[in-house]
């Protein structure tokens, strides 16, 4: 940044987002809390160094009655791009999400255009912090290498290869292979699949088959999905032996002049046990509602929630937001509540600007009354 705003005799363009935040609640009663969030999102390049720019998004909070100032980059690096714009090259702390790649990681990316239908990836480096401070791992807590390509095979059907190695001291902690497909087969017809495989533990991580339909008034949806979670390589749930599950999501939508009509039925089940879930909405232009019904493992729930939004003038949005569940947990027989509630304003005063207020109330067996204030502004500038 510091090398890109000195070199002086040259226009420096400057565009981003600032976000400030200041969140009041008091849990049950129990005291009165307040968190602070700044944040800052940029871009910055020079008239002198046209290929070069600086990206990047941090934040600051002060939580609670903690007093110290916590600090977060989310991602923070100098981009290069060739002047044929075949060649870019990454540096920095950069969020990664194509394939297997699934991280902020602290590193170099390479990416290439080997032709107008094929594109590769390279990644080198080290998984950021997990509490993403201004530190950087050293190569001893597990260095990362990855490759990611994409094939347009035609105008209709693209492939995507994905692969990611990472090892600790020695250790591989994880080293997973991906295969990505999507296509149109017709008009209104989507198919996409994508399939994780686990090298060292010979399994499949994740697949999921999904197909769209969509033609005239209707929309069709049918979707597998088997997967395994992924959990953190320092995590304490890594000593357990990690069991996927497998769902089979299916979904009809019929478009009214005025609303569209839902219905999603889900199965789910595990090693050992079953879930069925059915949710009907009903979608407007000022907002949507439904009911949602679950029994089977994870409990019983019957449920209703609404979202509602108005515009005043241009200017003034009004939100409103309310949800009721009656659940009961697994093996247990004891019934419980939840309801939430809340009430929201948003104001664009100007181009660029924008203030947000909301009021939140939750009740349920832990919380009788759990009361949330939310103020935030966010201003977007170019420069």
């Amino acid at each position: 940044m510091l090398l890109l705003v000195c070199l002086g005799q040259a226009q420096v363009h400057l565009q981003g987002s600032y976000r400030s935040a200041v969140y009041f609640w008091q849990p049950g009663g129990s005291g009165r809390y307040s968190d602070v969030y700044q944040g800052f999102r940029f871009r910055l390049r020079s008239e002198a160094m046209p290929r070069w720019s600086a990206q990047g998004f941090f934040r600051v909070a002060l939580l609670g009655t903690d007093k110290r100032l916590q600090d977060r980059f989310y991602h923070l690096y100098v981009q290069w791009r060739h002047r044929t714009g075949k060649w870019q090259l990454r540096v920095g702390r950069q969020f990664l999400f194509a394939g297997v790649w699934n991280g902020t990681y602290d590193g170099a990316v390479l990416s290439a255009r080997a032709s107008r239908s094929v594109q590769l990836r390279l990644l080198v480096g080290v998984r950021a912090p997990y509490e993403r401070g201004m530190r950087w791992n050293a190569p001893e807590q597990g260095v990362s290498i990855g490759a990611f390509a994409t094939w347009d095979a035609s105008s209709k059907v693209r492939f995507t290869f994905s692969g990611v190695h990472q090892q600790k001291k020695g250790m591989v902690l994880w080293q997973l292979l991906g295969l990505g497909i999507s296509g149109r087969l017709r008009t209104g017809l989507h198919v996409t699949t994508n399939l994780e495989y686990n090298v060292p533990t010979h399994s499949v991580q994740l697949f999921r088959q999904l197909v769209t339909y969509d033609r005239g008034a209707w929309q069709l949806g049918l979707e597998f999905n088997h997967q395994t979670p992924r959990i953190l390589e320092n995590s304490y749930f890594r000593i357990f032996k990690i069991r996927g599950y497998r769902q089979i999501r299916s979904s009809v939508g019929y478009r009214l002049p005025q609303a569209l009509i839902s219905l999603q039925y889900l199965y789910t089940w595990y090693r050992r046990d079953r879930n069925h879930q059915v949710i009907v909405g009903v979608n407007r232009r000022w907002g949507n509602v439904g009911l949602v019904f679950q029994d089977g493992f994870g409990g019983n729930n019957v449920g209703i929630y609404g979202d509602v939004q108005y515009t005043l003038g241009g200017k003034v949005t009004l939100r409103a937001h309310s949800s009721y569940y009656n659940y009961q947990r697994y093996a247990m027989e004891m019934g419980e509540e939840a309801a939430a509630y809340a009430v929201g304003m948003t104001y664009r005063p100007v181009s660029g600007l924008r203030l947000e207020g909301d009021l939140q109330q939750s009740i349920n067996s832990f919380y009788i009354n759990d009361l949330r204030i939310l103020l935030r502004l966010m201003y977007r500038f170019r420069w």
